[in-house]
């Protein structure tokens, strides 16, 4: 295996696609720009995804398919049957409505570009597109490369886009590499375990005025919450909680009858 890998990385055609990538910094902006004006928040993102295997197609994949998650797939062929295959994706949704002002920005100083889901996860798609494009390059690989740009893996998308590409790809996939535009530099390598909880409380509700002292399903939930905050979590294994959204009741005067709460437990 270690002799298979020193002749892939020596191979000129490696050599001078890793040059090239090095000195496509332009056109990889560029097309982090292109993925971010096109709006995917979670549960939407079947425009970005269209658009992203208009692109696999035009660099040649095969097997090039949207499924009904808005998953898109590409596989870039091997010639061994009998390796099994290498899985890459990136995440297409964002964490922004789709009446987001898209618009992005440059500073001259420091060099960066900042807009809405740049970083989060444009960079992702444009850099699993880039990829993509680079392997068209290549020598054949041993194993399929499957190039996925997933859905829903934001907030309550609870990551339902890579595991529809699992359970579709399980039996032929060895490995996986998911590409995240933030945390350059970075390489995460073990798993993190998360919950999301929502919590709902019910009550009779009535006046603010006349029905005083009635139970308020509002009151309830927060005074939950004020004990939940207080926990003292164990910093190894490193724990987080997060109570990300709170929704309910219907006027300012009003006992609430019905709530709830997102809780995020990591």
């Amino acid at each position: 295996m270690a002799s298979d890998i020193e002749n892939f990385v020596d191979n000129p055609a490696v050599l001078a696609a890793a040059a090239e990538i090095l000195g496509a910094g332009e056109y990889l902006a560029q097309l982090t720009i292109d993925v971010q004006q096109i709006a995917a928040p979670t549960g939407d993102e079947l425009e970005r995804a269209r658009w992203t295997a208009a692109r696999f197609e035009a660099m040649g994949l095969t097997d090039i398919s949207i499924d009904p998650v808005h998953n898109v797939f590409a596989r870039r062929a091997g010639h061994d049957a009998a390796v099994p295959a290498l899985l890459v994706s990136a995440h297409t949704d964002t964490v922004f409505p789709a009446e987001t002002d898209l618009t992005v920005h440059f500073d001259d100083e420091t060099h960066r570009i900042y807009g809405p889901g740049i970083g989060d996860n444009s960079a992702g798609v444009a850099s699993l597109l880039s990829l993509a494009e680079t392997l068209s390059k290549l020598p054949e690989p041993a194993g399929d490369i499957w190039l996925v740009a997933n859905s829903g893996e934001e907030g309550l998308g609870d990551l339902r886009g890579i595991r529809a590409a699992v359970e579709r790809l399980q039996e032929r996939i060895g490995a996986s590499i998911v590409i995240e535009g933030m945390g350059f530099g970075r390489i995460v390598h073990r798993a993190l375990g998360s919950r999301r909880y929502r919590i709902m409380a019910t009550a009779p509700g009535g006046h603010s005025w006349s029905d005083f002292g009635t139970a308020s399903a509002i009151h309830a939930l927060v005074l939950l919450a004020s004990e939940i905050v207080q926990i003292k979590v164990p910093a190894k294994p490193r724990t987080t909680f997060n109570i990300g959204r709170i929704t309910g009741g219907t006027s300012i005067n009003t006992i609430a009858q019905e709530a709830s709460f997102e809780l995020d437990l990591r």
